[in-house]
């Protein structure tokens, strides 16, 4: 368990909107024995949820919000730069946000964190067209499709996105993920589909980890998705 502290720390070093400071957070955090993963999910990710409810009790105004999100950007590809990944594992990942989905920190997060656990991962990034879907299955062909969704209004083109992979991929494995899915516990009806259900990033890889047959690729094992 992290020390809140730091997470307040980092917290504090994004509202003020010190991007070096929160290099400095990260590295602190790094040198003092945190796992990438640590660092990532309890300081980083914890901390953005944190802006995003402030931002929505209307505490902080959408600048802000944009501001403290572009830190966590640099503060993750520090992070990732500062990690020595796993040797590459045979699986191919894409990750990508639905269709209409902007928010796409989460999804870097988690593209981040399956990298290190060496997974050969793409990220597509915010906002994939559903329609684009089979093309870039076609290309990469993955063996897993990790799907992110922030914002409730979005969940509606979760399944219409699950339907158009599996139809050009019927063998893919679908995880979809996301504040989203987490604040509603459930996803919408997909028909003839179970995707993984991951409440995060370091969940994700584990429910990867255990269905591919690996050792966890990180020491602290989450909540089942």
């Amino acid at each position: 368990m992290v020390d809140p502290a730091r997470v307040e720390t980092y917290l504090q070093v994004l509202l003020r909107g010190d991007r070096r400071q929160a290099l400095e957070v990260v590295d602190a955090a790094l040198a003092a024995g945190l796992a990438i993963d640590e660092v990532q999910e309890d300081i980083v990710r914890e901390s953005q949820r944190r802006i995003g409810a402030l931002w929505e009790q209307g505490v902080i105004g959408i600048a802000e919000e944009h501001m403290a999100t572009a830190i966590s950007r640099q503060a993750l590809a520090h992070l990732h730069e500062c990690a020595l990944p796993a040797l590459l594992k045979d699986e191919r990942v894409l990750v990508a946000c639905v269709e209409g989905e902007v928010h796409d920190l989460p999804a870097r997060m988690v593209a981040d964190l399956l990298d290190l656990a060496g997974y050969d991962v793409r990220f597509l990034g915010a906002d994939l067209p559903t329609d684009s879907l089979p093309a870039m299955l076609a290309r990469f062909r993955p063996q897993v499709l990790a799907l992110s969704v922030t914002l409730p209004q979005n969940l509606r083109r979760v399944a219409p996105a699950v339907r158009r992979a599996l139809a050009s991929a019927p063998g893919l494995q679908v995880a979809v993920g996301g504040r989203a899915v987490n604040l509603h516990g459930r996803l919408p009806r997909i028909d003839a589909a179970s995707p993984i259900l991951a409440p995060d990033a370091r969940a994700l890889v584990h429910a990867l980890d255990q269905r591919f047959g690996y050792a966890p690729s990180f020491g602290k094992a989450p909540l089942d998705a």
